[in-house]
């Protein structure tokens, strides 16, 4: 099982090794987020793979060293703002193979990887149009699915309902923190 860091969440649902789960709230209800589930996964011992597209890897490492993070993370960096390391690799946005390639041979290099977290997703319309994206989406999950990976994904409450079907769960933070929970079956 993978956990999220999050008692609350790990009690009521079960993430699995190949689940996709919708991370969806407002952007104070979900930013500790990330740090909890890459802190679960660091403990784990496995590698993380982590696709941002709103704030740069570069960012994020920092932050991540401040909270006394330290462990394999790939960063994939859609935001055309950070600078490229030994485990940062930038992707432009608007080129959706390139993102899928890149995910799936860092997971097949590392094969460590059992979680993948990607943040900022609904930035993705601001390249490409939403039918696209909504497409892709679905190629995207089943893909990493594939490789047995739980992938956590950010994307905007407004958004929510036009991505949801593609995901194994769904997890609402709300205004008063409370976690509500909903299980989709995947489409075949």
């Amino acid at each position: 099982m993978i956990k999220t860091g999050i008692e609350k969440i790990d009690k009521e649902i079960k993430i699995e090794e190949g689940n996709t789960v919708l991370l969806t709230g407002s952007m104070e209800q979900v930013e500790s987020f990330p740090f909890r589930f890459i802190a679960e996964g660091i403990k784990d011992g496995g590698a993380i793979l982590y696709i941002t597209f709103r704030n740069p890897a570069n960012k994020i490492t920092e932050e991540l060293k401040k909270r006394y993070m330290e462990g394999k993370i790939i960063f994939i960096d859609v935001t055309g703002k950070a600078q490229p390391t030994n485990n940062i690799i930038i992707v432009n946005p608007s080129d959706l193979n390139s993102i899928l390639i890149h995910a799936l041979k860092v997971i097949k290099r590392e094969n460590s990887i059992k979680r993948c977290y990607i943040e900022g997703y609904s930035r993705l319309l601001d390249y490409i149009p939403p039918d696209l994206a909504v497409r892709f989406s679905a190629v995207f999950m089943r893909e990493i699915s594939k490789c047995r990976v739980a992938c956590v994904i950010e994307i905007n409450k407004m958004l929510a309902d036009k991505f949801k079907r593609f995901f194994d769960i769904v997890i609402e933070m709300n205004e008063k923190t409370k976690i509500m929970t909903e299980k989709f079956e995947k489409e075949i």
